[in-house]
C-alpha cells in the first residue's frame, strides 16, 4: 500500500514537497484550490515538484459548474496528466461564492468532466462533503466512469471515517 500527503496552494509547493517526502510519504496530492496561474505555468512546476515524489492525485477546485471552470479543470488535466497524476478529485457542492446548481446540471458537467479525463488516461473523482447519498447515487450510476472518494458521517458518533471506493488506485478498494 501507498500512503500520500496533501499540500495546501496557500503555501509554496516546492517547501510542502520537501516535507512530505522527508516524512516517507510516497506521494502527494496537490491542492489546486487556490491557484490563479494558467495551467501551462503549473505544468512547469509540477514537472520540477514530481522529480523529487510522484504526484498522484490533484485536488480539483471549487466549481460553478460553468463551461470556463469545465475548460479550467481539463488543462489541469491536460497539464498534469503527462507528468503522472492520474486521479483528480473534485466536489459535487459548489464553490461557496457560487449561485446554488442543479443536481441535473451538475450531472451534465461532471459527465462532460469524466468524459474529458477518461480521454486522457486518468480518473475524477467526486469527493462529498454534505450531500446524502440519495443525492449522489443518482449522480454516480448515471456516470460509471465517475469515481467516489469521500468522507463517511457518523451522527451518532460525531466521527468522520474518509475513504474510496470505485477507485482503482492502489490502496483503495471497490466495494
Amino acid at each position: 500500500m501507498r500512503i500520500g500527503g496533501s499540500t495546501y496552494s496557500r503555501e509554496p509547493f516546492a517547501k510542502q514537497i520537501a516535507e512530505l517526502r522527508e516524512s516517507g510519504f510516497d506521494y502527494a496530492e496537490l491542492d489546486l484550490t487556490w491557484i490563479t496561474a494558467e495551467p501551462a505555468a503549473l505544468q512547469d512546476e509540477a514537472e520540477d515538484l514530481a522529480e523529487k515524489i510522484p504526484l498522484d492525485t490533484a485536488h480539483l477546485p471549487p466549481s460553478r459548474f460553468h463551461q470556463a471552470d469545465l475548460a479550467r479543470f481539463v488543462g489541469f488535466i491536460d497539464a498534469l496528466a503527462p507528468i503522472g497524476t492520474h486521479i483528480f478529485n473534485t466536489h459535487f457542492m459548489e464553490a461557496r461564492s457560487a449561485p446554488r446548481v442543479s443536481p441535473e446540471a451538475k450531472t451534465s458537467w461532471f459527465a462532460d468532466l469524466v468524459k474529458a479525463a477518461t480521454d486522457r488516461g486518468v480518473a475524477v473523482t467526486v469527493e462529498n462533503v454534505d450531500e446524502p447519498p440519495e443525492v449522489l447515487r443518482p449522480v454516480l450510476d448515471g456516470i460509471p466512469d465517475l469515481q467516489y472518494s469521500g468522507a463517511t458521517v457518523s451522527p451518532a458518533t460525531n466521527t468522520c471515517r474518509s475513504g474510496m471506493g470505485r477507485s482503482t488506485s492502489s490502496g483503495t478498494f471497490k466495494p
